[in-house]
């Protein structure tokens, strides 16, 4: 009996030292397992934090492309443009994101800017969860639209009556004649009904021929007698833009310079009501230009007499701007050496004269035996229209890259 009771004692014993072992060895397995599970959540938030990292690298990426979009559409309309007051967000249920841009002119390039995008996501505050940027620079040159691209522009018809010859030349290179004579005289109209350009008696244009969108060319371009159209003659493929420039100098009245009267204008700019000179013989009246001058007229404009006198007979010297619909008549004896750029009103050339320099109307009508040479200098004469922008490079800048 003590024997079998010693027995009992001593199985017992192994009983419970085997139980002790069982639960050190799960305590053992639980902390191990509580390791792994922590290693792997660890490895889990580290793949995570990657991998919302990576995507709003490029998110910030896309928004600092679309900044720098943006900042060129924007200076299409305003060459003031310097970029956004702050950050821009362009945030959607599914994206988060947005850009800063900053633009300067590049120091002697006028017509160069620097832009500088920078994009965010999610957004621009520093402590934002896998928070990136990125930055995007580029160099954009600005082509401001020209108000003379073409010898005539209107924005309804073109009517070349009589024995008009309409030919090119270059001021910059002498004056008319000889081999400084040329055949890029081309004219345009936004018009697209039936006759829009009208060429007829023996009126010869040395140039190309353009109508409207999406014109019949057969039918809105009308050459009839002995007239000519030397070049091509097609259809836009989108309308000219022909906005109206403005000035902010402060009107001075009528302008009228009669008989006996001979004026003088020094370079500068000039705002008038209206413009007349008139008279006839040796001594009609007379506006004589001595510099590079700009008039803007809000009435009507009647040259005749003996006209304006630009300094060296350079067209580029004299511009008239017509700011409302009214009439532009010239006429009388002298030579016109300018550019008309009156797209509200119609303008009508008659007589003797020939017209040196270019003309932008709403219906432009030339009738007698004066001859009108289109000086390609006027090109150089650029307007408030949209602008052409286009980029000569852009990089992206990795010093700013990062959270």
């Amino acid at each position: 009996m003590g024997a079998m009771t010693r027995v009992s004692f001593g199985a017992f014993r192994v009983i419970k030292n085997s139980r002790g072992t069982i639960l050190l060895m799960s305590y053992f397995v639980m902390a191990v397992m509580a390791i792994f599970s922590l290693a792997l959540f660890v490895r889990s938030h580290v793949f995570l934090q990657s991998t919302e990292r990576h995507q709003n690298r490029m998110v910030a990426f896309n928004m600092a492309e679309a900044g720098l979009a943006t900042a060129l559409k924007a200076l299409e309309t305003n060459l003031a443009y310097a970029g956004t007051a702050g950050f821009t967000s362009l945030s959607t249920q599914t994206v988060k994101g947005g850009f800063e841009v900053e633009v300067s002119e590049v120091t002697g390039r006028s017509d160069v800017r620097l832009i500088e995008a920078t994009g965010y996501a999610p957004d621009d505050g520093e402590d934002s969860r896998a928070a990136e940027r990125r930055a995007v620079l580029g160099y954009a040159q600005i082509q401001q639209p020209s108000l003379f691209n073409y010898a005539v522009l209107a924005k309804n018809s073109i009517t070349i009556n009589g024995v008009p010859t309409v030919d090119s030349y270059d001021s910059r290179n002498g004056a008319y004649g000889g081999s400084n004579r040329g055949s890029e005289a081309h004219i345009a109209t936004n018009g697209t009904a039936n006759s829009s350009i009208n060429v007829i008696g023996t009126s010869t244009v040395n140039g190309s021929a353009s109508v409207g969108p999406q014109a019949n060319t057969a039918t809105a371009i009308r050459v009839t007698g002995r007239s000519s159209i030397t070049g091509t003659k097609s259809a836009l493929a989108e309308a000219v833009d022909v906005p109206t420039e403005t000035t902010s100098v402060s009107s001075s009245g009528a302008m009228t310079v009669g008989q006996n009267q001979t004026t003088t204008l020094s370079a500068g700019t000039y705002h008038y009501s209206s413009l007349t000179i008139s008279g006839n013989g040796a001594r009609a009246g007379r506006l004589d230009v001595t510099g590079p001058v700009k008039i803007y007229v809000s009435g009507s404009v009647d040259i005749a007499g003996s006209g304006i006198v630009s300094a060296n007979n350079l067209p580029s010297n004299v511009v008239i701007y017509v700011t409302q619909a009214s009439n532009v008549s010239i006429r009388g004896t002298s030579n016109f050496y300018g550019g008309v750029y009156a797209p509200l009103s119609d303008v009508n050339v008659s007589g003797t004269p020939s017209f040196f320099g270019a003309v932008v109307a709403n219906n432009y009508t030339q009738q007698g035996t004066g001859q009108l040479h289109f000086d390609k200098a006027m090109t150089q004469f650029t307007g408030s229209g949209r602008a052409e922008v286009n980029v000569l490079s852009w990089w992206e800048d990795h010093t700013v890259a990062g959270g």
